[in-house]
């Protein structure tokens, strides 16, 4: 459906293969993409949009990934943007601007997400961690291993 009817649209068709459990999203750019001037980050990419994931189950199990490389690097990505939302970034002084979220500490708004990625990634190990101690205790029980 098109919401804007005078809006032009693209329709893209493609069969592709999944093997595994993984993730899928359209990624466009606008005309002369490849020779377009590189954004100001860090990989200097040409400006892109691109949809949100479309989670993909291969077989019958349960949709999962997980990498622990992976997940390693998103934690040194939060720490990085912590450290520069609270020591590079350019920010009015306190109490100087207002902001459309209506906080009062704007800083702590923008460490929030942050905050609460880091919390998920210490909930999870958690959570991993009791579990291999049960199934190691329910281990030593079923082998008769006294403890």
């Amino acid at each position: 459906m098109c919401l804007v009817p005078w809006w032009p649209r693209i329709a893209c068709i493609e069969t592709v293969e999944v093997g595994s459990h993984t993730w899928l999203a359209a990624r466009c750019g606008g005309p002369n993409y490849f020779d377009a001037p590189g954004h100001h980050d860090a990989l200097h990419r040409q400006r892109f949009a691109h949809t949100s994931p479309v989670y993909v189950a291969s077989g019958d199990d349960e949709w999962f990934m997980w990498s622990d490389a992976t997940a390693q690097y998103m934690l040194t990505l939060v720490d990085g943007s912590l450290e520069y939302i609270r020591n590079r970034s350019v920010q009015y002084p306190a109490g100087h601007a207002s902001h459309h979220h209506g906080e009062t500490d704007h800083l702590g708004y923008l460490e929030q997400p942050f905050f609460e990625a880091r919390e998920a990634r210490e909930a999870r190990e958690a959570r991993e961690a009791r579990e291999a101690r049960e199934a190691i205790h329910k281990r030593m029980h079923d082998l008769g291993i006294p403890h």
